[in-house]
């Protein structure tokens, strides 16, 4: 999953923007957990909310916990 993809959690209908597994690596791991809780726990004025996907693109939405995948661009 190269980039940030703007989801509708397909359970709760609430807006998630998903950030790559890549995030990760940006976070000093002794701070991680805090700060993928807080990053859940956030929302834009919009009420969009933040989620992480891993490595295969799978993330669970923030407000109901509902796991889904990021949907694959196709460019061609």
């Amino acid at each position: 999953m190269p980039a940030t993809a703007e989801i509708t959690c397909a359970l709760c209908g609430i807006r998630v923007i998903v950030f790559p597994s890549s995030l990760y690596g940006l976070v000093p791991g002794n701070i991680e957990d805090g700060f993928m809780a807080h990053l859940h726990e956030r929302e834009t004025e919009d009420g969009t909310r933040f989620a992480v996907a891993d490595d295969v693109g799978a993330w669970a939405c923030p407000s109901c916990g509902r796991g889904s995948t990021v949907p694959v661009a196709d460019f061609n």
